[in-house]
């Protein structure tokens, strides 16, 4: 599945340079990730993005408010980005339910898998597990995307944004296997690229 941009300016061509070569290098060590630093940094992850989102439709920016003050948490700044209309509730849901994960695997001793009970119950509260539902959740933040019903070559479980070259823009792979652990890996690149075309997108 994928998409073209019409012409983008240089400033968002660079933007969306960035951001595809960090999810690059973050998704690239998944694979080499105990569960629980999958969980911790993923919320890392996810904080990031919500910093570069409230931070592009925030007039002043004020470091101390997300080092110290009312904006250190994931939820805090998912709540505000939210109130904003910086994206759909669905996405503050998912946001919620990646950060409850991540605070489990970081306060828990002895939880070390997305096979454990409770985190098991969290992963399948996550709805965000396909290409439609990317396309979904990207259309309603960038509504002049228009996604193609095809899949990528050599894969129908990955989609692209591509620029008018052709070059991608921004380019998820997700799983269909049937498990807590790519439940939540599908959420997380979903809800992070959603975030990434929030702040691109920004209207300031």
């Amino acid at each position: 599945m994928g998409t073209m941009m019409p012409e983008l300016p240089n400033e968002k061509r660079e933007r969306f340079s960035a951001y595809n070569q960090a999810s690059h290098n973050f998704y690239s060590r998944l694979p080499v990730l105990r569960p629980r630093e999958i969980a911790i940094l993923g919320g890392a992850f996810l904080e990031s993005g919500l910093r570069h989102l409230l931070d592009s439709r925030f007039t002043d920016k004020s470091d101390k408010l997300f080092e110290s003050g009312s904006l250190i948490s994931m939820e805090s700044r998912a709540k505000l980005a939210r109130a904003l209309g910086c994206f759909p509730t669905q996405i503050l849901s998912e946001l919620l339910v990646l950060g409850e994960i991540r605070n489990f695997f970081a306060h828990r001793y002895g939880v070390d898998d997305f096979d454990h009970p409770d985190i098991m119950k969290m992963t399948k509260k996550l709805s965000l597990r396909s290409t439609r539902d990317a396309a979904k959740y990207f259309e309603s933040v960038v509504p002049e995307l228009k996604f193609a019903d095809r899949p990528l070559p050599g894969s129908e479980n990955s989609f692209a944004i591509t620029d008018e070259q052709g070059f991608a823009l921004l380019r998820i792979d997700l799983s269909m296997e049937d498990a807590s652990q790519v439940y939540y890996e599908n959420s997380l690149k979903i809800t992070w690229s959603t975030l990434v075309l929030a702040t691109v997108y920004s209207p300031r």
